[in-house]
């Protein structure tokens, strides 16, 4: 995951639709350009993160119309949409799953 996100581009296809990151029990935040050259990605489900607290400065893809968080403590948090700093990167989102929490 972290060679993934130190390229400039994207090593996964652009027609990919879904994408599941899961038990990166000491990856902090989500870096790099690698989400937004998706520009087919659909679906975004993030679990078992313990310490992933951010998501990309740039945003997720614009083409994004589900994210599921689950078991993700420290990120579940800061995705609140009540004050949460990640907030504004995941508002345009459609459906927003959030602790099992459906957020539309």
């Amino acid at each position: 995951m972290n060679s993934l996100m130190k390229v400039e581009g994207s090593l996964l296809p652009t027609s990919l639709v879904s994408i599941h990151i899961s038990h990166l029990f000491y990856l902090k935040g989500l870096k790099g350009k690698w989400l937004q050259h998706l520009t087919s990605l659909e679906n975004l489900e993030i679990s078992d993160c313990r310490r992933l607290e951010s998501l990309p400065e740039d945003g997720l893809p614009s083409s994004l119309s589900v994210l599921t968080i689950k078991r993700c403590l420290l990120l579940q948090a800061s995705c609140q949409s009540n004050g949460g700093k990640e907030w504004p990167k995941i508002a345009h989102i459609p459906c927003i799953i959030n602790d099992n929490k459906v957020i539309i």
